[in-house]
């Protein structure tokens, strides 16, 4: 059934995903970021394998923490 990384971020060909990395910077679970953007945590693990991308409003929340993650480095 899949590779399931236990609530790890996942780490691709190009470095780890936008979504794995707020995730680890605010040490949020999958659900807890699920939470915080309002979606369900499948959707969150399909952000962290690159399978989707935010949309819209989500994507404009990513942008926002990954700024704040960003600045505070």
């Amino acid at each position: 059934m899949g590779n399931r990384n236990m609530g790890r971020p996942v780490t691709t060909p190009g470095g780890t995903t936008p979504t794995a990395r707020i995730r680890a910077a605010k040490g949020w679970s999958q659900k807890k970021m699920a939470e915080e953007f309002g979606v369900d945590r499948g959707t969150i693990s399909r952000w962290e394998r690159g399978e989707s991308e935010p949309p819209g409003p989500a994507k404009i929340l990513m942008d926002k923490y990954l700024a704040e993650i960003t600045e505070g480095a």
